[in-house]
């Protein structure tokens, strides 16, 4: 596992030397959404409704990580510390969060 780990870390390195980004990030899309789009609700049942929440979900999510990545790298140039900062404050941020969408979803199935 560990020759895994060191194969795997060598062939980032080497790719971000050569500035070839990692697109790992947005490929988790490509296996959420079909998943989630037989999960959804009596209201989305629609092609063209489900449609319409797939591609604002979508839209919302390239929005937002666009954010998140100019305002980490800005942070990035000004002050490693401030980067680190900002990243577990929007980590510790995003609990309360889980935690509101694990209640509402409990409540809805025991509606």
């Amino acid at each position: 596992m560990a020759r895994a780990l060191r194969t795997r870390a060598t062939y980032f390195i080497r790719r971000v030397r050569l500035g070839q980004p990692e697109s790992e990030g947005a490929g988790h899309q490509e296996g959420f959404l079909p998943g989630q789009q037989g999960n959804n609700g009596p209201s989305l049942r629609h092609s063209q409704r489900r449609a319409s929440a797939c591609g604002l979900f979508t839209a919302g999510h390239g929005i937002f990580w666009f954010a998140g990545s100019a305002i980490l790298g800005l942070l990035y140039s000004a002050a490693l510390p401030a980067l680190i900062g900002f990243s577990v404050l929007c980590e510790l941020a995003a609990i309360p969060l889980f935690l509101l969408v694990r209640r509402r979803i409990r409540a809805a199935r025991t509606a």
